[in-house]
């Protein structure tokens, strides 16, 4: 396998405090810590991370940036210009078959939250995904914080996230459903094969399903 002195000056990784990948093979093999994967630059900021990838690998111009005690499960998938910043125990999973075009996940200054991308799942351009409001928010009253919960966004198997649209934390999309361009989901939803459109969003069709290919 040959690489461009460029790429591996670019995306060379750097361990140090416990960090490591692994990328598991087809043949069952394990590569411990790479110091290159093709397309994908991955920035440690802390200790004790954990990337598992599984072949094949298919990254193009992605950044994975994670803090402490990150935990990120990437299984085949095509992933394109996506960036995720991992903060203190941030869990990222990306199923099987899922295909992401343009990417943006903020898991910052929050702990414990969770993205999930189940299998087959199709994410379009220019997405944003919070699991966490990023700041701190006091009652003016009491002084107390009102908005420390834990927070899983939760993408579900055979979904098309259109382009333009953000997910906030707290939003769950179901099976076979799809979000309509520039839509803001802010909630849980559970009804499956639907369309959900809007800012908020909400269900504006039912009993739906998605094929590949054009329209005609």
């Amino acid at each position: 396998m040959s690489y461009k002195i460029s790429d591996i000056l670019k995306y060379r990784i750097k361990y140090t405090h416990n960090n490591k990948i692994i990328i598991n093979k087809k043949n069952g093999k394990k590569i411990i810590n790479p110091f290159y994967i093709k397309g994908l630059k991955i920035r440690f900021k802390g200790k004790n991370n954990t990337i598992n990838l599984y072949e094949p690998l298919n990254f193009k111009r992605s950044l994975f940036t994670l803090k402490n005690d990150c935990e990120f499960n990437i299984y085949p998938a095509i992933i394109n210009n996506t960036t995720i910043h991992g903060y203190n125990s941030s869990f990222v999973t990306i199923e099987e078959g899922s295909e992401i075009g343009g990417l943006i996940v903020h898991m910052e200054n929050e702990k414990n939250t969770t993205l999930h991308i189940d299998k087959d799942a199709v994410l379009s351009y220019n997405i944003q995904i919070w699991t966490t409001d990023t700041h701190p928010i006091f009652d003016l009253n009491t002084n107390q914080l009102i908005n420390n919960s834990q927070s899983t966004v939760y993408i579900g198997k055979d979904t098309w996230i259109c382009a333009n649209v953000i997910l906030l934390k707290g939003a769950e999309i179901p099976t076979g459903s799809i979000v309509g361009n520039g839509s803001v989901v802010t909630k849980k939803f559970s009804e499956c094969n639907c369309v959900i459109a809007g800012n908020p969003a909400q269900i504006v069709k039912h009993n739906i399903y998605k094929k590949n290919g054009p329209i005609s």
